[in-house]
Order: structure tokens, then sequence, then C-alpha cells
């Protein structure tokens, strides 16, 4: 006989271990919105979170890396079509808490993540490759539905997503490593997740969530070069990430 959720998802403390592949989709538009850079691809990850949990209120930790190549097709700064591929690395690390409502089914969710995107663009036909980093943090406010029978738990969620101090460095040959101020983004992200309550000590689960943002065109910023000094910015961008994870959650 299974024992009930109330009994499977008492314990005040958890850790989670997730493996999860996330399918990236980021593009840059020109000032008359037509496409300049699209990327697009799959990124495998691996993921850990440990909670601690009050009667009403839920406080975690977590960190998440992704990694791998994912494929560019842009231009170069003189117009022509270039086709290429970018070794990708996405991290961040984060801490969020959750309040219970009333009815108990009812939740109000908040968060901070500090954000690292390392983007290299690889070099091909004759094109010398592009290193740039990203760096934000991401202020998240939401609502979470909870509906449970016996060992089951199935969750709903939205929140927004506000960035704040948001930086680009970019390392190009002959160019010195310079800081580009961002546009901070706006955007929102939403998910669904099933928990199953294998016994008291074990949790299983299943996520998938979708994440979209914003980010207008940032100012033009004078580097120097061997060429000289050149004028840069961060065209107007979008950036729409889907991502699939499974986790398995020990309660202590």
């Amino acid at each position: 006989m299974l024992a009930s959720f109330q009994q499977l998802f008492a314990a005040e403390n958890s850790i989670d271990i997730t493996t999860q592949v996330k399918k990236l989709n980021y593009t840059e538009y020109a000032d008359d919105n037509s496409v300049i850079v699209r990327e697009s691809g799959k990124l495998p990850g691996l993921g850990i979170k440990i909670n601690h949990s009050l009667p009403s209120i839920k406080f975690a930790i977590n960190a998440d890396v992704f990694a791998g190549l994912v494929d560019y097709k842009g231009q170069t700064q003189t117009g022509t079509p270039h086709t290429t591929k970018t070794d990708t690395v996405i991290s961040n690390v984060g801490l969020s808490m959750q309040l219970q409502l009333i009815p108990k089914q009812h939740f109000i969710t908040a968060g901070y993540s500090a954000n690292l995107w390392l983007r290299d663009i690889l070099p091909n036909n004759g094109v010398q490759a592009l290193y740039e980093t990203y760096r934000w943090s991401t202020i998240k406010l939401g609502y979470e539905n909870h509906f449970r029978t016996n060992s089951h738990l199935f969750i709903s969620g939205i929140k927004y997503l506000q960035h704040a101090n948001s930086e680009m460095k970019i390392d190009f040959n002959g160019i010195n490593p310079t800081a580009i101020p961002l546009k901070n983004a706006t955007g929102w992200q939403g998910y669904i997740s099933y928990i199953y309550g294998i016994n008291k000590k074990w949790q299983f689960s299943m996520q998938y969530q979708h994440q979209q943002w914003s980010s207008n065109k940032s100012e033009t910023v004078q580097v120097d070069s061997q060429f000289g000094q050149l004028l840069i910015n961060e065209p107007r961008s979008k950036t729409s990430n889907d991502d699939f994870k499974i986790s398995l959650i020990y309660q202590f």
C-alpha cells in the first residue's frame, strides 16, 4: 500500500540531482528588424538543488550548467553570409523562496540568479573566431499551483523575469578585451512538473520549462584595436529556450 502524499513529502531538507537538455534559440536583429544572427541547438546539462522547508515556506539554492555545440547562421561585419558552430557554455547559480498561501495549493515564488554565457563562435571558411562572454543577474517573481493525489504531485507555474547588471565582453583578434554594458532584458518563464514519491526518502521528477526574454540594442562603445579605434554595439536580441529535466530527489 502506498503511503500518503503528506508522509512522502514531509521531510524538512532535500537534494535534487538533475540531468537535463536545453533547446537554445537565440536571434539578433538589425535596426530594420531583419535577422542578422541566429543560433540554435540542444545543450546537455546537469543541475543540483538543495532545499530547506518550514511549515509554510521553502528556501532553495541551485546550480546548473549546459555545454555543447550549436549551429550559427549569420554574417560578417561586411554583410557576407557566414555559417559555423558555436562552442557554448551556459551556467547559473541561484537562490529561491516559495511561500504557501491559503488555500494551500497556491504559492508565491521569488528568486535571484547569477548567469554566465560563454559563446565561442568558431572559425570557418577563412572567417576568424570570435569569443564573447555574457554576464547578468535575473530577478524572478511568480506563482505556482500544486495538485496532490496520493504519491503524486503536479505543479504548474509562471514567473516574471527582470535582468540586471547585464554586460558582454568581446575577445577578437586585434581588439583589446572590452566590456560592453547591455540593455537589461525582461521576459517570462512557464513550467509544468510531475513528482512521484517512491518512498519516504526518494522522489522522481520530470519537468518541462519554457523561458524567453528580449533585450534592446546596446549603446555604442569605442574600443581600441590594432586597426585603430572601432565602434561596437550589441544588436537587439531575443532568446527563447526550452528545458527538459529529469531529477532524483533525496529527502533527509
